[in-house]
């Protein structure tokens, strides 16, 4: 079993030995939950999983349980490589070996990919389970010649994938057995109470209506802004950047095919004083200018918002036109792939409007503006 892995696999033996455990355990698989500390032993996080097996492997606890052991190894995976790995005579052979049995990998045999960093490999097959659950495109990738080239980053990703895959496993194999204990049990009501509370975070702040934050936007949106070639200009600006901001600053929770601005907002200020200099702005940064080069592209925005094809629109006007929807991360790559730079969050997210919803909720929490 590997130094880093919570798992060992055997469910009867857990199960039996639940009633000879030390109060201390589940004191401290309760203080996890609630947050108040952010590692926890072997035994905690299996209490956890045990726990989110009496909700069901389906339910929103099960997969929030899953995001908290994920948590609870990543921060595990790092200290063992700062005082582990990092001091070894052969670190990169010390971290393939720390991530055995989970991922078979080795070092890179090609020193092209060395100078980009990627310094370890694994056969192709052994990225399957995080392209099957989703997590993962091949095209996420370096494949030469049947082996996927890492760097350290994307090689602790896809070992975090597979052990979160085989906990998974485990509370789905949990949640067929009969597990009657009280501690139990109330371990479960907290994850309960637990995603009562994120629930009400998240719903409350994707439906609220709150001026723009630059800083949460996604690689692709801060893209747009910044200014495009010719080549990228026109959907990044007209549809991509207009469809964003409009749904993301008036109807962050909106997902009606036939919505209109009109529903969600009394005044067409918002969308001239907000909306618009943002996107003049990245249309004047275009090389060449966008609306200088074809000012029709101007009408064409405000038709993209559903006011028809004009230059003076009011909020009669609403419905004129189809109000564009942000399109998904998969139609961006396909149409501009130039503004698909993804960073980590990017992998969790089909759609740039769900990366600025979750950036709000991570960084600005409850009382987020």
């Amino acid at each position: 079993m590997s130094p880093l892995s919570p798992l060992n696999g055997n469910i009867k033996k857990n199960i039996a030995e639940l009633e000879d455990l030390s109060e201390r355990y589940f004191l401290e698989a309760e203080e996890m939950i609630r947050g108040e500390i952010r590692k926890a032993g072997d035994v905690a996080l299996n209490l956890i999983l045990i726990a989110a097996s009496l909700k069901g492997s389906s339910s929103f606890e099960s997969r929030m349980t899953i995001d908290i052991f994920r948590e609870a190894v990543s921060r595990r995976v790092g200290e063992y490589i700062q005082k582990e790995v990092k001091i070894s005579p052969y670190p990169d052979v010390a971290f393939c070996i720390a991530l055995e049995p989970e991922l078979k990998l080795k070092l890179s045999d090609d020193t092209f990919f060395e100078k980009e960093g990627l310094r370890f490999r694994v056969k192709w097959r052994e990225v399957l389970p995080s392209i099957k659950s989703k997590k993962r495109k091949f095209t996420d990738f370096y494949i030469e010649k049947g082996f996927v080239y890492l760097d350290e980053r994307e090689a602790i990703e896809l070992y975090l994938d597979r052990l979160s895959e085989k906990a998974r496993e485990l509370v789905e194999s949990y949640s067929k057995l009969d597990i009657k204990h009280h501690r139990i049990e109330g371990l479960a009501q907290a994850l309960t109470k637990l995603s009562d509370t994120k629930t009400e975070r998240i719903v409350g702040l994707q439906g609220k209506q709150a001026p723009l934050k630059e800083e949460h936007f996604p690689p692709c949106i801060k893209l747009c802004i910044s200014g495009m070639g010719s080549g990228a200009r026109n959907y990044a600006i007209t549809v991509l950047l207009t469809a964003f901001l409009s749904y993301a600053r008036i109807a962050p929770s909106s997902n009606t095919k036939d919505a209109r601005i009109s529903d969600f907002i009394d005044d067409i200020a918002v969308v001239r004083n907000e909306i618009i200099p943002i996107i003049e702005t990245a249309a004047e940064r275009c090389s060449p200018p966008l609306f200088e080069d074809q000012p029709m592209e101007r009408q064409n925005v405000y038709y993209h918002l559903g006011f028809g094809l004009t230059s003076n629109p009011t909020l009669e006007d609403a419905q004129k036109s189809s109000w564009y929807f942000v399109p998904n991360c998969d139609k961006i790559r396909r149409e501009a792939p130039s503004l698909c730079r993804p960073e980590k969050l990017c992998r969790d997210v089909k759609n740039p409007l769900t990366y600025y919803i979750r950036k709000r909720f991570q960084e600005g929490g409850k009382n987020a503006p």
